[in-house]
């Protein structure tokens, strides 16, 4: 198939982002994405990561939000 490269996000990366459109925007779309991605995949989430990334980059409040839904 040739040397095509294909690159994927992390989950944790993509929720970091979603938050910030969150804030941002407000829609609830990104919660209930980040949400569905907690449910289907808990096991390959780094929580530990999102806590410590969502607080240095001021998305603390929104992720707890999206946790608590």
């Amino acid at each position: 198939m040739g040397d095509d490269e294909v690159w994927f996000a992390p989950p944790e990366y993509v929720i970091l982002w979603k938050l910030e459109f969150f804030r941002e925007g407000g829609g609830d779309k990104h919660l209930r994405d980040i949400r569905g991605m907690l449910l289907v995949s808990p096991e390959s989430i780094d929580r530990t990561l999102l806590d410590r990334a969502s607080a240095e980059l001021g998305l603390g409040a929104q992720w707890r939000q999206a946790q608590s839904g």
